[in-house]
């Protein structure tokens, strides 16, 4: 998945976010993030674009915010191990998780 349309998928996905479907909704940003890393994507510009999001979508509603949080928070490597989408060029949060 190149970047284009991840950042579509993206978009799409915080709109859809809601009270009623909000645990759905973790593992389909995990999804999309993986595919586009799998691809050759560069973390830093889909943590970026997490960003620009969360500053649109975030400040608006917390349950966004949460989400994007987390997936901001994989990408850095601040999850359980199995949680983690690591960016080779990123460098991974070195603290332990608890």
């Amino acid at each position: 998945m190149d970047l284009k349309r991840a950042k579509t998928e993206l978009r799409k996905l915080i709109q859809e976010v809601n009270s009623e479907n909000s645990n759905k909704y973790y593992d389909k940003f995990g999804e999309v993030v993986e595919s586009y890393r799998v691809a050759g994507g560069r973390g830093r510009y889909i943590y970026d674009y997490l960003m620009e999001l969360d500053e649109e979508f975030g400040n608006k509603d917390k349950l966004k915010d949460e989400h994007l949080v987390d997936i901001m928070n994989r990408i850095v490597g601040y999850a359980p191990p199995f949680r983690k989408i690591i960016f080779d060029d990123l460098n991974e949060q070195t603290g332990e998780w608890r």
